[in-house]
């Protein structure tokens, strides 16, 4: 028992340090970012998560294939989404996880990330949906920090984060770059 309390201890303060260092980042510069290859990047990283779960994951980038934002930034925001799509994974079926693009009114960047995992109760507006060391889904390690930093990230830059998710079907993030 006592070597699993140190190893969520360990977990928790290695992403803890990792959300100080990604907030120190929230300024980095923007720049015009290829959106296919910076989910690639990350994806490459998950490489041994993928094949673990055996998940398919959809890239589709055609309708809005860039975005002028910070290299670190868009590589943190997308590295948490796919991570807790693969982490939170529903046993019973093979998982898909679905990326993509599209231009909202007044040509507005989005980023969608849908996955057909454990699914979470997403608490009514206008309170922000993630709250640090806040988790759904207990039994699956973690410390609650990743999506409070995407959410940070997100509204820093000036856009929002909307979830749309149902319990044992899955869960849907878009991502609204800049508010209108």
């Amino acid at each position: 028992m006592l070597d699993g309390a140190l190893s969520q201890l360990d977990l928790t303060l290695q992403e803890l340090a990792a959300t100080v260092q990604d907030q120190r980042g929230l300024s980095a510069p923007a720049e015009p970012l290829d959106l296919r290859s910076v989910a690639e990047e990350v994806l490459l990283g998950l490489r041994a998560q993928v094949q673990e779960t055996g998940a398919t994951v959809e890239l589709n980038f055609e309708a809005a294939p860039s975005l002028t934002y910070g290299r670190a930034n868009l590589r943190s925001i997308l590295h948490n989404l796919l991570s807790n799509a693969l982490k939170f994974v529903d046993p019973q079926r093979s998982p898909v996880i679905t990326v993509q693009s599209a231009l909202a009114s007044a040509g507005r960047p989005t980023l969608t990330l849908q996955d057909n995992g454990l699914g979470m109760v997403v608490p009514e507006a206008p309170a922000p949906v993630f709250q640090p060391f806040t988790r759904q889904h207990p039994h699956i390690g973690g410390a609650g920090v990743g999506m409070y930093l995407v959410q940070r990230i997100i509204t820093s830059r000036g856009g929002h984060l909307d979830v749309a998710s149902t319990v044992g079907e899955g869960t849907t993030f878009t991502i609204h770059w800049f508010d209108e």
